[in-house]
């Protein structure tokens, strides 16, 4: 199975019985002295099980001979660039293409053109159906897909040094995400992600390459709770400290906001030995407070075991 990166980094597992923080160790960012937020729920609170299951993740042993196998894979040379004291990647250079392999079994390609304007640049069908082929063609294409979805890839600005307007922007690419399940449930950062750029040309992807094994059952949180302990972040003046953290957002300064979406995921990160849930809330938040009044789209995760 083939799974993304996540750029959460938390501590080590504790073990079945002390249902461990799932956001535990990540310092949240945000902005203090934020005011509180108007929350309005758009949406019903969705019917799940009382508990879960909880999924071991067995990592490849990412060594000379292993790295050197998925970098000839995906048209590299099998020697990686020279290493300083204790190899912490394996890193790879073939023109204006890097690819660094992780020893969590980590694989991120991108391509040093990657904020280029590009000249022609495919429809979302177009590259979802190059991205498609680029990943099958280097079995890189991941088990248990359940959707795909296309959006931007990148915007890039140029602006006036003096007067700060925007003088031209363009989109990089295209981003495509192939979201993956297991028993039903999508794994959040646990797909493969591909961005297709000038005339459908692989700017960067990034998976990470295991398997899981069911282990035991965790209890779930009601989704009302988790609800609660949203609202109560948003109502706070600044982030969690990192110590028992269970809610972490998108972006803190916002005056009102509209859930419209809730979801139950599992969490996946780099460092993580288990798949652990989360609750997902989605929707549109708003700064009406700012100088120049803006809007967004609101993602908030709230970890969903019972504690």
């Amino acid at each position: 199975m083939l799974l993304a990166v996540c750029l959460f980094v938390p501590s080590s597992y504790h073990g079945p019985h002390s249902y461990p923080y799932v956001f535990e160790g990540i310092e949240q960012l945000g902005t203090y002295g934020a005011p509180p937020v108007d929350i309005t729920l758009d949406t019903a609170f969705p019917d799940y099980a009382s508990q879960i299951v909880v999924y071991k993740i067995i990592r490849p042993v990412v060594d000379d001979r292993y790295a050197s196998n998925i970098a000839k894979q995906l048209g590299f040379s099998s020697k990686p660039e020279p290493s300083n004291g204790e190899r912490e990647i394996y890193s790879y250079v073939n023109g204006d293409q890097i690819l660094e392999l992780g020893l969590h079994g980590s694989i991120s390609l991108w391509s040093l053109n990657y904020w280029e304007k590009p000249v022609y640049l495919p429809s979302d069908e177009e590259c979802i159906a190059i991205a498609t082929k680029w990943l099958k063609e280097r079995d890189l294409y991941p088990e248990n897909v359940v959707s795909i979805v296309a959006s931007s890839g990148g915007r890039v600005e140029s602006r006036d040094i003096d007067t700060e307007i925007i003088t031209d922007a363009h989109q990089a690419g295209t981003k495509i995400d192939f979201l993956v399940a297991i028993d039903g449930t999508t794994i959040d950062c646990g797909g493969v992600r591909i961005v297709i750029g000038d005339n459908g040309t692989v700017l960067r992807m990034d998976a990470h390459k295991y398997t899981l094994k069911r282990v035991y059952d965790l209890p779930l949180k009601d989704v009302s709770k988790a609800f609660g302990i949203l609202k109560d972040t948003l109502a706070r003046p600044g982030p969690h400290p990192a110590e028992y953290l269970e809610c972490v957002v998108s972006y803190r300064s916002i005056s009102s906001l509209v859930i419209n979406g809730i979801e139950l995921q599992y969490a996946y990160f780099s460092s993580r030995d288990y798949l652990l849930p989360i609750y997902v809330f989605t929707g549109d938040g708003c700064n009406e407070l700012a100088d120049k009044a803006y809007c967004y789209q609101f993602v908030g995760s709230v970890d969903a075991v019972l504690h």
